[in-house]
């Protein structure tokens, strides 16, 4: 379902021979790289499953395309999380696999030679110690795409208003929240309005995950919030198995402000500290699945995980909440009280483009946006409804931000029209 999802965003136009610019290198005079038994083979471009990669990923096949005139294809297969482009690129056949002896890696020369908005900053353990053991096929980063990505809590647009306007709360402050001083509570819908059936299971979910939930106890002190196993471990105490009272809240559920996640438990451990450290009452649950979430989200006043960049709630124009400053060494530790870095999302390239086509490989060495504009580029992607319209209108109407002709070629860019043009 969701990948009918992706098709549909992608749209039918793009998919053949058609351009976009008028001056773009046509399907017939485009070049082929070689593998390394000399058959001529597309670059291969890989794409994560979620917005930002698929537009930005669109919008390089489009360009290696018809600036740089390569034969240049989205590999239909789509990375699960941040870390499946660095298994992806070197070649693993199984990169979504947990298990990193079970990916197939190295047995095969790979097809996927670029992937951006490639969220590998959560990961950087993982591939540090992946391109150690290979060494010779490990992917080369390119460096930061011009943005890191946001995660937080976030609060939509009307709740915030409302509260400003009724009383003069700021509600994506984190303060905002103490029941001590402020009645934030008034502005949401109760969780009981939710129905049981869509949320998650704790005992299914990281709400059982002894690690994290662990660290939560330790660092947070909550030791009424969560259970005690038999081996010394703690899963999170939930009610129902399904909501997570944080303190300000769990003597009457009531008083709760709902806040949804999904997955297995996206940023669960720092939403139960943020609300625990700073007297926020929430509880915490996690819709099943993504299209659940979404319809909880925005249908219910409440709270809700995010990350930018992403169109999922764009329309909404939720702000996150801030929290105290960033400590980069409580979070090392695994107290994560404090308020998230931005997650460093990079360019990455294949160990080999260089050889095969160093012209692209610089192309993608200079892409650089700002989180605004890719946070417009969603929003209008959401209404135009195709990456590739998107991406075309973005080639047209920033010819000068991406390049120049010189005779019948063009000469290399810098990706974002805040910067000067740079020459090859």
């Amino acid at each position: 379902m969701l990948r009918l999802a992706v098709l549909l965003l992608c749209g039918l136009k793009g998919f053949g021979s058609e351009l976009c610019l008028e001056d773009g290198v046509p399907e017939s005079q485009r070049k082929y790289i070689q593998d390394g038994a000399g058959i001529d083979i597309p670059i291969g471009i890989f794409e994560s499953n979620w917005a930002s990669s698929w537009l930005l990923n669109k919008l390089t096949e489009m360009l290696v395309q018809e600036v740089m005139g390569y034969h240049a294809k989205v590999d239909p297969r789509m990375g699960a999380n941040g870390a499946s482009c660095f298994y992806a690129l070197p070649g693993c056949m199984d990169f979504d696999n947990k298990i990193v002896a079970e990916k197939q890696c190295g047995i095969n020369e790979t097809t996927l030679h670029i992937s951006v908005d490639s969220w590998v900053g959560s990961y950087a353990s993982a591939m540090d110690q992946f391109n150690k053991e290979f060494p010779r096929i490990a992917s080369v980063d390119l460096g930061s795409m011009g943005y890191a990505g946001e995660e937080s809590m976030y609060v939509s647009q009307a709740i915030l208003n409302d509260a400003y306007g009724d009383s003069g709360l700021a509600l994506d402050f984190y303060k905002s929240y103490n029941t001590t001083h402020h009645n934030p509570r008034k502005y949401f819908d109760s969780i009981h309005d939710v129905d049981l059936s869509e949320l998650e299971m704790c005992n299914e979910t990281d709400m059982s995950n002894p690690s994290r939930i662990g660290d939560y106890a330790k660092y947070s002190g909550d030791y009424d919030g969560v259970v005690s196993q038999a081996d010394g471990t703690f899963v999170a105490k939930c009610t129902d198995n399904r909501w997570w009272y944080a303190p300000a809240c769990r003597q009457n559920s009531s008083q709760c402000i709902p806040l949804f996640t999904s997955g297995n438990g996206w940023k669960l451990q720092a939403l139960m500290q943020w609300s625990t450290a700073y007297g926020m009452p929430t509880a915490i649950a996690l819709s099943k699945g993504y299209s659940t979430w979404m319809k909880h989200v925005k249908n219910h006043r409440a709270l809700h995980y995010w990350w930018v960049p992403d169109s999922t709630f764009i329309d909404m124009l939720p702000e996150p909440l801030t929290f105290a400053r960033h400590s980069a060494t409580e979070w090392l530790e695994g107290d994560k009280k404090s308020g998230a870095k931005g997650s460093y999302v990079s360019k990455l390239v294949s160990h080999n483009l260089q050889a095969k086509a160093g012209r692209v490989r610089e192309f993608v060495s200079n892409m650089n946006f700002e989180l605004p504009e890719v946070q417009r580029l969603l929003l209008e992607l959401d209404q135009l409804g195709s990456t590739y319209n998107v991406s075309c209108k973005w080639m047209k109407e920033n010819r000068d931000g991406w390049g120049k002709k010189r005779g019948g070629s063009y000469i290399y860019i810098v990706f974002t029209s805040c910067l000067s043009l740079r020459k090859d």
